[in-house]
């Protein structure tokens, strides 16, 4: 599968987005609707045979650490735990 470029800056840096109304027909015939990150234009592309799923992602960059170390700060003078 070969990954969508965007038509207005050619950019490869892309993301699939969410469809909604008549794009939700329109990927019955496996056509999707793209954005790209670096101008924000919205297009759609044809991806025979190409299928996808919808997978709830977190959006959290990093995987998330705790920390259970003791955080202290100083305000104006006064010291808190």
């Amino acid at each position: 599968m070969l990954k969508p470029v965007c038509p207005k800056c050619s950019s490869g840096f892309v993301k699939r987005v969410s469809r909604g109304g008549f794009e939700q027909l329109m990927s019955v015939f496996y056509i999707y609707p793209f954005r790209c990150q670096q101008c924000g234009r919205r297009f759609r592309v044809l991806q025979w045979g190409v299928t996808y799923t919808k997978i709830e992602m977190d959006r959290a960059w990093g995987r998330r650490v705790s920390e259970k170390q003791p955080q202290k700060m100083k305000v104006r003078g006064l010291q808190a735990r």
